[in-house]
C-alpha cells in the first residue's frame, strides 16, 4: 500500500509540477503578449498624438495665415474708410466755407442797403447819431466787463489756493 501511495503521490506531484510549469510558461507567454500589446498600444497612442499635434499645428498655421490675410484686408478697408471720411469732411468744409462766404456777402449787401436807406431817410445824418448812448459806448463797457471778469478770476484762484493750502497743509512761500 505504501508503494501505491508513493506512486500516487509521485504521479500527483508530477502532475502538479507539470501544471505549474505549464502555468509558468503560459504566464510568460501572456506577459510577452501583454508587453508586445502594450508596446504596440503605446506606439499607436504616440502615433495618434503626433497626428493630432500635426493637425493642430497645420490648423494654427492656417489660422495664422487667414488672420494675416484678414488683418491686411481690414487695414486696407480702414485706410479706404479713412480716406473716404477725410474726403467727405473736406467736401463738407469747402461747402460750409462757400455757404459762409455767401452768407457774409449777403449780410454785407443788406447792411450796406440798410445804411443807404437810413441815410436817405435822415438826409445824410450819421447813422450812429440815432443810436442810444449805451450802444455807442459799447467799447468802453466791454473793457470794464473784461477787467472785472479778470479781477474775479484772480480772486477765485486766490481763494482756491487758500482753501487747498489749509486742507492739504501746503506751506505758503514767503519771500
Amino acid at each position: 500500500m505504501l508503494a501505491f501511495q508513493f506512486v500516487g503521490e509521485v504521479g500527483r506531484e508530477t502532475q502538479v509540477d507539470c501544471a505549474l510549469a505549464e502555468l509558468y510558461l503560459s504566464g510568460q507567454a501572456t506577459q510577452k503578449l501583454l508587453e508586445n500589446a502594450q508596446a504596440a498600444e503605446i506606439f499607436n497612442s504616440i502615433y495618434m498624438r503626433m497626428n493630432e499635434m500635426e493637425d493642430m499645428l497645420s490648423m494654427a498655421q492656417h489660422g495664422a495665415i487667414t488672420h494675416l490675410k484678414l488683418s491686411a484686408e481690414q487695414e486696407a478697408l480702414k485706410q479706404n474708410d479713412h480716406a473716404y471720411i477725410r474726403a467727405k469732411l473736406e467736401l463738407l468744409r469747402a461747402h460750409a466755407e462757400k455757404a459762409r462766404s455767401a452768407r457774409q456777402q449777403e449780410w454785407n449787401q443788406k447792411f450796406a442797403q440798410h445804411l443807404q436807406q437810413h441815410q436817405q431817410r435822415h438826409h445824410g445824418q450819421d447813422y450812429l447819431a440815432g443810436l442810444p448812448k449805451h450802444c455807442v459806448q459799447e467799447a468802453a463797457s466791454g473793457r470794464v466787463v473784461t477787467g472785472l471778469g479778470f479781477w474775479l478770476m484772480c480772486l477765485q484762484l486766490g481763494s482756491v489756493y487758500a482753501v487747498l493750502s489749509l486742507l492739504l497743509r501746503i506751506p505758503v512761500k514767503s519771500d
